[in-house]
């Protein structure tokens, strides 16, 4: 009797990488259309499937491996696009507005925070810390922005220039506190005033000036690909220096900003490879951060969601105060909020780094993970309504 060959399933969660982009591909083309249906963005359908479905949900797919290098990709792709997208004219002309909004951003989280964990009994360190993941945001909402035609809105290029101001803030607190805590002290504010320093300097003279050597020479997939490996290897070297990759890439895409606009040709590669691959796998990375079952135990759950709504608040206001003082009308205020409400990529470094010092504790790093989910989903949601009555009248104005 001929033997029966017995082809095994795969075994869940998913680690095969053949098995597991076979779902995730099927997940990028299935969940963003449903949820588009329901008129909810796509990307929150991400972000709730990698809540569902990760490891710490129904354990179909696991984060280690493929889908954390691709969202790790995506998360710093998303703050590249931020500064190369930035509209740098209307950028000198917004630039007190843009300023202004990005100390707010970060100013108005980091001190309730603050106050908040010292009124509840924690040491200064971990509530400057807390303050920062307050603080701290992250453009997730940026894709839908781009959709919508928004960008050289005045409202985006307060928001992304702000973004790229709050984040250096957030990121030169860590390094600090950082240094403080592991007594490297006055030295360390120092030697990271030297990095940043060395660090810019390579950005404004030797990325453009190698971007404008290659980019004439190149075909537009050469191109896109010679730009996508300084981004990575910039943000390598910023990791390097202790100077956090998301910063990397933000002033990896301000130093190709004016490069790649004299290059039209290699936009079509470049962003279909971050929108096919690099940004949804960063949105499904993102959810699957979240652990539900925390979320199942009733005291622990109101607390989070306490903690996730005082951050929401705080970064409200910083946009409110912003609308006002520069006259902003309120969709432009919202678009303003929804861009800074959510967190992920400075959080998240926020959260460990703090845990790796001996900082921050579990319950720190969690309700950093439950504020990561909540703002994101609530960005988007905002950035989406407000970023539709903005384009409308946008095109009203431009028919005018």
């Amino acid at each position: 009797m001929d033997s029966v060959i017995v082809y095994p399933l795969p075994v869940l969660p998913l680690v095969d990488p053949v098995w597991l982009l076979a779902a995730v591909m099927l997940l990028f083309v299935i969940v963003p259309a449903l949820f588009e249906r329901c008129k909810i963005p796509g990307i929150v359908g991400l972000i709730v499937a990698g809540a569902v479905l990760g490891e710490e949900g129904l354990g179909v797919l696991s984060r280690t491996g493929v889908i954390e290098l691709l969202g790790t990709g995506g998360m710093l792709f998303i703050m590249f696009l931020v500064g190369l997208e930035l509209d740098l004219t209307g950028f000198r002309r917004n630039m007190k507005p843009s300023i202004t909004f990005g100390v707010l951003s970060y100013a108005v989280p980091q001190i309730m925070g603050t106050i908040t964990c010292l009124a509840l009994g924690t040491d200064i360190d971990y509530a400057i810390l807390a303050g920062a993941i307050f603080g701290s945001h992250t453009v997730v909402a940026y894709p839908i922005a781009s959709r919508l035609g928004i960008l050289k809105e005045r409202a985006v290029t307060c928001a992304l220039g702000g973004t790229v101001i709050t984040n250096i803030i957030t990121l030169t607190v860590l390094a600090l506190v950082a240094g403080v805590v592991t007594d490297s002290g006055s030295g360390a504010l120092l030697e990271l005033g030297i990095f940043y320093a060395f660090y810019i300097g390579i950005a404004v003279v030797v990325l453009p000036l190698l971007g404008r050597l290659v980019l004439t020479r190149a075909t537009a997939t050469t191109g896109a690909a010679f730009v996508l490996a300084a981004l990575f290897a910039f943000a390598a070297l910023g990791d390097y220096l202790g100077i956090h990759a998301v910063i990397g890439a933000m002033l990896a895409g301000l130093a190709f900003n004016t490069v790649v606009a004299d290059h039209p040709d290699i936009w079509a590669p470049l962003r279909a490879t971050g929108d096919l691959i690099f940004v949804p796998f960063f949105m499904l990375s993102l959810g699957m951060l979240v652990e539900p079952a925390i979320l199942a135990e009733p005291a622990m759950a109101v607390a989070l969601f306490c903690i996730a709504l005082l951050v929401v608040a705080a970064k409200y206001v910083a946009a409110l105060v912003t609308q006002r003082a520069f006259e902003f009308n309120g969709a432009e205020g919202l678009v303003m909020f929804g861009l800074s409400v959510a967190h992920a990529a400075a959080t998240s470094a926020i959260a460990i780094v703090g845990r790796q010092i001996g900082v921050l504790d579990d319950r720190a790093v969690t309700a950093a993970v439950v504020i990561i989910l909540v703002t994101g989903i609530g960005g988007a949601f905002v950035t989406d309504r407000a970023g539709k009555v903005l384009h409308a009248r946008a095109m009203l104005r431009d028919v005018n």
